[in-house]
């Protein structure tokens, strides 16, 4: 969506290589790398926004999770707060290290939560 908004508005296709350059802070750079590097992290930001409001709010999830009959609570098994529910995305970085193993990790421990839900002391359960 947004690769689609910055060629709609700036005419930049972030996909392309080569290009025009662009001065930041006394130095050149290729207008499409500094765009693609906006679009990752402004996605990331989004994502996590996205996860850390739905999560925290009555639906306790994202729309995935929401499908898979699935949600997040904390450790008493209550509603998440967003402050905890950010904790727990923005964590997720840790659970992506070593090829995902944080998220392997569901495998081995007893109450089946991955790195980020260990942190962040959250569960991700069944609706019931």
């Amino acid at each position: 969506v947004l690769n689609i908004l910055i060629k709609s508005l700036y005419g930049i296709n972030p996909f392309e290589s080569g290009g025009r350059l662009i001065e930041i802070a006394g130095q050149e750079f290729e207008e499409t790398k500094v765009t693609r590097l906006i679009v990752r992290y402004v996605s990331f930001l989004l994502w996590i926004s996205y996860c850390a409001v739905m999560e925290s709010s009555h639906f306790q999830g994202t729309f995935g999770k929401k499908i898979l009959g699935i949600k997040v609570v904390d450790e008493k098994g209550k509603k998440l707060r967003i402050s905890k529910s950010t904790l727990r995305n923005l964590t997720k970085i840790l659970s992506y290290l070593g090829i995902g193993l944080g998220f392997i990790w569901v495998l081995f421990d007893k109450k089946k939560r991955s790195w980020h839900d260990i942190i962040s002391k959250t569960l991700v359960v069944r609706k019931g």
